[in-house]
């Protein structure tokens, strides 16, 4: 047939060679990633607090607080944002932002006030 292009034994090969070697390269960085150590800043967050003793604050901390570990718990686990080293106001005003903005989050502008007025340690 005019027209039709024909595979070479040699093309195939080629191809297939090709195709082995990213199927490798894939499942050699998959197993690279599933055995990767875990950064030192994940460590520090799960090793730090789970909560934060709020019982002797006055009520309107409270509040904010349980609104704070309701929301915050929908996606991950609390000592996350406990235990996350923040050096200024304004870097965990905007990380509170980044959250309200992940789907499901279900956190409100009302919401992230309350949560960005919560002491954390």
């Amino acid at each position: 047939m005019k027209g039709t292009p024909i595979m070479t034994p040699k093309l195939t090969t080629l191809l297939l060679g090709v195709a082995a070697l990213a199927l490798t390269a894939g499942l050699a960085r998959a197993e690279t990633n599933s055995t990767r150590k875990p950064r030192r800043e994940s460590i520090a967050l799960k090793k730090g607090p789970a909560t934060i003793d709020v019982s002797k604050y006055p009520d309107g901390i409270k509040d904010n607080y349980e609104v704070f570990s309701t929301k915050c718990t929908q996606c991950h686990k609390l000592s996350r944002p406990i235990n996350l080293r923040l050096r200024t106001p304004d870097e965990w005003s905007r990380y509170i932002k980044r959250m309200m903005h992940k789907p499901g989050s279900g956190i409100s502008s009302a919401d992230g006030k309350k949560i960005y007025r919560v002491p954390r340690l």
